[in-house]
């Protein structure tokens, strides 16, 4: 008894260890695969391409987060900017705000820096503050930089200047004085806001500061704040100094390539020489500006080129001219606008899948949390049932044969426990379905029978008893139908297969329904060639095709029902088919369940009976050794097939 407990154990134990080591190297390979997506980030497809070959992991909420931020990362090179703060909210909620770590921050910087893009300023600072305090805690001065001029540059956007003036100090402050390109891009963002306030002296001041700090080989850097000296110059009408700054950046622009900002430092040039009215210089400059402008295709510098054309033609003293190219540029500003609105719209949308994204990733922590509790009992369970077993295993040596009987006896009870709960389950839901079906049309015909004993008005009474008819025949049918499931079940069914004309009656059949077909406004079609001969029970098959027929023209509201017979090999096929909502395929697998009535059609009408029709006929056709199959296809329409053995 001891050696089979300790053999018990050592098995358990294996198992937990295997599983262990089994689990370990899932996480292994998770991880290996997120390091491989983070590095061909520099080509979004190719990530996201590796990682749909994992979705996130079941248990490791830092390598889900991971996966999310990744995730997010590669939709954000790709422009997709919703799906980008979806993914990066998901990696948000998954994260505890109190830890404060090197992922928080990263996430967290991410988010912003992806809701500045779209716009979402407001937002975007609410990350970068919850990013920025994380990088204070941890003293992580490479993270609060890139903050600090992320924010200078939000707050600039957002007009607030004493803010991104507050922001580029606290930059300064800790920049690597080495960090020339750094240390100019702060000077210029600090010159722009003097600009914004019309301070031009110590915008002029910062700006050639910058200019003096930024890196030789910064063609880039260096023609921006060229163009941003011009530009202040120009704004304190010394326009010789501006001339001079727009001429080296353009120079510059020329050099790199840069044909956009080519464009328009030739129309700062030209409003320059418009000022002064040297018209022949002006009309020269913008001569070039328009030759660039067909080739960079930007609606900014046609708005700019078009108001410089108005400017010079009314220093020409050309009216029209100037009106003709005054009405252009308020063309292409008025559309900027609508694009600025629909921009907004777009922002506001973003906002909106933000919040869905938050809340969708706090139900789903919810469900894993219940998840991890299910699996925690289960492990104790699972470890319970071992030790039970193991107990188990040690006595059943002493008591193996009353154990036998114990559990044979156990077994015969439980089997008859479960066939009773079965049985009474589905009594009841019978009788439920029953009084549900035949209390709708009682209800009916009680209610037309009180209507009409008082209703005087003979075309009201005509259609109050055209109704009652039909509730009527609704009820028959219905208990009808009851009944003959009842037959079925008690297995009272008589069948006598005899050989009959199957031609004849399905002609017969169709003749009796097409009046029905008829008054929805379509035909019920049929190819029946004669003389059939197949040995069935004519009473049944009358039944069967009846329910099949009936079926196919009361769900089909256009186009119309066609009968048809062939023969086969082995089988005479009969087949109803119709161009109805259709049947999908969930429905199909259950469609011959008694009481089973499916989904509602393609225009949400509710279904109407009992659900035993086709029950009913799958049934008849087994009585009579026949198939019956279905195929059809949402929005299309279905076949239903009878197959009767031909007759040897």
């Amino acid at each position: 008894m001891t050696r089979v407990l300790s053999l018990v154990v050592f098995l358990l134990l294996s198992s937990m260890l295997i599983k262990a080591q089994s689990l370990g190297s899932q996480t292994d390979a998770y991880e290996s695969l997120l390091i491989k997506a983070q590095s061909s980030l520099s080509h979004p497809d190719s990530s996201l391409l590796i990682l749909r070959k994992s979705g996130p992991s079941s248990g490791d909420d830092s390598l889900n987060t991971e996966y999310y931020r990744i995730k997010g990362s590669a939709f954000f090179y790709k422009g997709i900017i919703d799906s980008a703060i979806s993914y990066f909210s998901s990696a948000m909620a998954l994260l505890d705000s109190s830890e404060c770590d090197q992922q928080y921050s990263k996430v967290a910087n991410g988010l912003a820096v992806v809701l500045q893009s779209a716009g979402m300023r407001r937002n975007a600072i609410d990350y970068y503050s919850k990013s920025l305090g994380c990088a204070e805690f941890r003293n992580d001065r490479n993270l609060k930089l890139k903050i600090f001029s992320n924010l200078s540059i939000l707050n600039n956007e957002l007009k607030d200047y004493e803010s991104s003036q507050f922001y580029i100090d606290k930059s300064l402050t800790i920049i690597n004085p080495e960090d020339n390109k750094m240390l100019s891009t702060l000077l210029n963002t600090k010159s722009q806001n003097f600009i914004a306030q019309t301070m031009y002296d110590s915008a002029s001041y910062y700006a050639e500061l910058s200019l003096l700090k930024r890196p030789i080989n910064d063609l880039k850097g260096r023609a921006v704040n060229l163009n941003n000296l011009g530009y202040i110059y120009g704004l304190k009408d010394d326009n010789e100094r501006s001339r001079e700054y727009f001429e080296q950046s353009a120079r510059i622009r020329e050099e790199i390539g840069d044909l956009f900002g080519l464009a328009s430092i030739f129309i700062n040039l030209a409003d320059l020489s418009i000022g002064e009215m040297k018209l022949d210089e002006a009309s020269r400059l913008i001569q070039n500006a328009q030759i660039l402008s067909s080739k960079v295709h930007s609606h900014q510098i046609e708005l700019r080129l078009y108001s410089s054309l108005s400017k010079l033609k009314e220093a020409e003293g050309n009216a029209e001219e100037a009106l003709k190219y005054l009405k252009k540029s308020q063309a292409i500003n008025d559309s900027l606008v609508r694009d600025d609105q629909l921009k907004n719209l777009q922002y506001a949308q973003y906002g909106v899948t933000l919040s869905e994204a938050q809340n969708k990733v706090k139900r789903i922590q919810k469900e894993e949390e219940l998840r991890n509790e299910t699996i925690d009992r289960q492990r104790l369970i699972n470890l319970l049932l071992g030790v039970g077993i193991a107990i188990v295993i040690g006595l059943l040596s002493l008591l193996i044969y009353q154990l036998k009987i114990l559990m044979n006896l156990r077994k015969e009870l439980t089997q008859e426990r479960d066939e009773a709960k079965s049985n009474a389950e589905f009594r009841r839901e019978t009788l439920n379905s029953v009084v549900h079906e035949l209390r709708t049309p009682m209800n009916a015909v009680i209610s037309l029978a009180d209507i009409l004993q008082i209703e005087t008005d003979p075309e009201e009474v005509k259609k109050l008893t055209k109704l009652l008819s039909k509730s009527s025949a609704r009820l028959l049918s219905t208990t009808n139908n009851i009944l003959t499931y009842s037959r079925i079940e008690q297995g009272s069914v008589e069948v006598v297969l005899r050989p009959i004309d199957l031609s004849e009656l399905v002609t017969d059949l169709c003749a009796l329904l097409e009046l029905k077909a008829k008054s929805k406004n379509f035909e019920l079609t049929r190819v029946i060639p004669e003389n059939i001969i197949a040995k069935v029970d004519k009473s049944i098959l009358e039944i069967l095709l009846m329910n099949l027929i009936g079926n196919a023209i009361k769900f089909t509201k256009i186009g119309g029902v066609d009968v048809s017979i062939k023969e086969s090999d082995d089988y005479i096929e009969i087949s109803v088919s119709d161009t109805g909502s259709g049947i999908s395929d969930e429905d199909i697998e259950n469609l011959f369940e008694p009481f089973f009535q499916g989904s509602a059609d393609q225009n949400n009408t509710s279904q109407e009976g009992t659900g035993l029709g086709l029950s009913i006929c799958k049934h008849y056709a087994d009585l009579m050794g026949a198939k019956i199959r279905v195929r059809s296809e949402l929005k299309v329409g279905s076949v239903f097939t009878l197959f009767i053995k031909k007759i040897a």
